[in-house]
Formats: C-alpha cells, sequence, structure tokens
C-alpha cells in the first residue's frame, strides 16, 4: 500500500479553469518527494488536496488507503511562512508544550508529563538545545522544524 495516492484527479477553483489535470503519484512508505514548478503551478493546491482540505472535481486522493479527512493524524504541513507575530516573548520549550492535547486541561503552566514529551519532540527535530531559547532568536527554517515539533 501507498503512503500517499492520488489517482487521475483534476482540481480547480473554478470548473472552467482547471489548476490540476491528470495528477497519478503514487508515494512509498518513507520515500522522499520534492515537488517543484513556478509560482501558481499548484504545487500548494497539491498540499491542500493530500491534506483533505480541498476536494478534488474528478479523481481520487488516499493516504494509506482512506481519504485524507479520516487520516488527519498522520499529515501535516508546516507552510513556508507562518503568520505568527515572531516577536511574541515565549520560549521554545513552551511553543511545543502548547500542542499537547493535555495543555490546557491544568491551566497555568505545563504537568511534567507535557514538558517531558515536548522534550523528546524537540530532541527529535534536532533542537533539544533550543527549548529556553526565545523564539524571536529563531530562523525561519528553525521556527518551521519547532512547528514541526509541535504536530
Amino acid at each position: 500500500m501507498k503512503e500517499i495516492e492520488l489517482k487521475c484527479v483534476q482540481f480547480g477553483y473554478d470548473p472552467k479553469k482547471i489548476v490540476l489535470e491528470k495528477i497519478d503519484l503514487a508515494i512509498p512508505n518513507k520515500d522522499l518527494v520534492a515537488v517543484i514548478g513556478p509560482n501558481g503551478g499548484g504545487k500548494s493546491t497539491l498540499f491542500r488536496l493530500i491534506l483533505g482540505l480541498l476536494k478534488p472535481l474528478q479523481g481520487e486522493v488516499l493516504v494509506k488507503g482512506q481519504h485524507p479527512q479520516m487520516r488527519t493524524d498522520l499529515v501535516g504541513y508546516v507552510p513556508q511562512n507562518s503568520k505568527s507575530n515572531h516577536h511574541f516573548p515565549i520560549k521554545v520549550g513552551d511553543v511545543v508544550s502548547l500542542g499537547s492535547e493535555e495543555s490546557g486541561k491544568w491551566g497555568w503552566g505545563f504537568s511534567k508529563e507535557v514538558r517531558e514529551r515536548s522534550e523528546q519532540v524537540l530532541e527529535e527535530v534536532d533542537l533539544s538545545d533550543f527549548k529556553n531559547r526565545s523564539w524571536q532568536a529563531l530562523s525561519g527554517g528553525e521556527r518551521q522544524r519547532v512547528l514541526i515539533a509541535v504536530q
């Protein structure tokens, strides 16, 4: 089974103006794929289809054999430019902790388990030394890796 599969996908924001046509794509488990193309070429639209944010006019999009809406636990997206306030005074570890389902259950502050999990995922994205660093001090790529850790 392919991790991500598009079968004869066609999409247009207006049915008369097709953006993607006859897209067939199969991405096996653990494959690395780059999507390149010109501005306005449909790259972001393709990812929105895979995420289930858009529905194709024709064809089928599958994630692990199911429609993307059924597998939101497996697909995440970090845009090139986020609309976060880069000057907000927060530490990297707190940004990751806020992404935990448990973070809202304890009022102010985070449980020991949430903090430990945050440290673990920061290690997974090779940012374990950044947990006490200010969000403001990060580069764009570092911010993206933190946001991946939040997923």
